[in-house]
Order: C-alpha cells, then structure tokens, then sequence
C-alpha cells in the first residue's frame, strides 16, 4: 500500500479563476523577480481539510468523513472577495461566508475526522483561495503592499459539493487529481 498527500476541497467556479488570474497576472508581471509560486488557476480552490500523508487504507475513512459532513450540509453561497496575506508567506483572496456555513462544514469535517481516528488539525480554519506562496521573504514588502493595495471585485458563487483531492508534487509544480466528488445534502 502506498500513501497519498490528501486534502478536502470547494472547488471555484471558472469566473473566479479567471478573475484571480487576471489579478495575479498583473502582479507578476509588476515584480517579474520576487521568488514567489503562483497558483496556477486549474490548481484555485478553498482547502476544507488538509490530511497531508495518509495510507491509502486510509482513504476509505477519509470518504466516509466527507460523506457524512456533505450529507449533512445543504448547498450555500459564498464570496471571494478582498486581498489578504500571512505576513509575507502567502497572499490569498478572503472568502466571505457571512452565515459561518464553510466554517459549520469545517467543524463537521474535523468532529467525523477525530471520531474515524484521524489525526487532529492543529491549525485554526480561515477559509481562503490562495494566489501565491512566497519562497523568499527577502525584498517581497513592496509586492504584498501592491497586493494588498488592489481592489478586487467580490464575485459570490454556490457551493454544491466538495472534493477529495490527491495531491502530486512534481517540478512542474503540483498536480491536483480528484479522488471523490460529495454533493452537499448527500
């Protein structure tokens, strides 16, 4: 049995992923020699839970988690909306989810996770889409200023399912290979 880099994902509609890319876009061609990873738009999505390296035995479980937390979910909207960063290590576009129903997902994702014997997320749930993950913090102020300092237009869209996804490093970058679609409302 092989293990897999694993992750729960909301996928973004192809208006998003335009818009996003035409804002990076722009920035990119603004600062041509920050060492920074663009996220290519194929790659855009929301991380719901990240599982990093899991068996493959695994993977069952993980399906079941997900099953029980999309079933349990109805369709909801959201919005994609004002630049944001962690500090100078990623710049991502903030999601609005004024009725809390991404972050009421999330908790169900990690109670089913925790009750299946999956190890705990450590890290607190701040839905975002990121754009850019920034390999040298050495001179990038100028650039995460420039992100922050751009407007980009809200775009609001429903969220009708969630993804398994399995994630490929590769020098090419990373490929992401869906594993299992979960309609929310089962």
């Amino acid at each position: 049995m092989g293990v897999k880099r694993v992750f729960l994902a909301v996928d973004v509609p192809a208006a998003v992923r335009e818009a996003a890319a035409r804002y990076s876009a722009g920035l990119r061609r603004q600062f041509p020699g920050a060492r920074v990873s663009w996220v290519r738009a194929e790659n855009l999505h929301i991380t719901l839970r990240f599982y990093g390296e899991v068996e493959e035995a695994r993977l069952p479980a993980i399906a079941n988690v997900a099953r029980s937390a999309a079933a349990a979910a109805g369709p909801f909207s959201i919005e994609v909306g004002d630049p944001g960063s962690f500090g100078t290590k990623v710049l991502f576009l903030s999601i609005h989810d004024d009725k809390g129903k991404l972050r009421h997902l999330n908790a169900e994702i990690e109670a089913a996770s925790a009750a299946a014997g999956l190890k705990a997320e450590r890290l607190t749930f701040k839905p975002h889409l990121t754009l850019a993950r920034i390999r040298s913090g050495k001179g990038v102020g100028p650039l995460v200023e420039a992100f922050l300092g751009e407007d980009f237009a809200a775009i609001e869209f429903e969220v009708g399912e969630m993804v398994l996804y399995e994630s490929r490093l590769s020098p090419a970058g990373s490929q992401y290979l869906a594993i299992e679609r979960f309609p929310l409302g089962g």
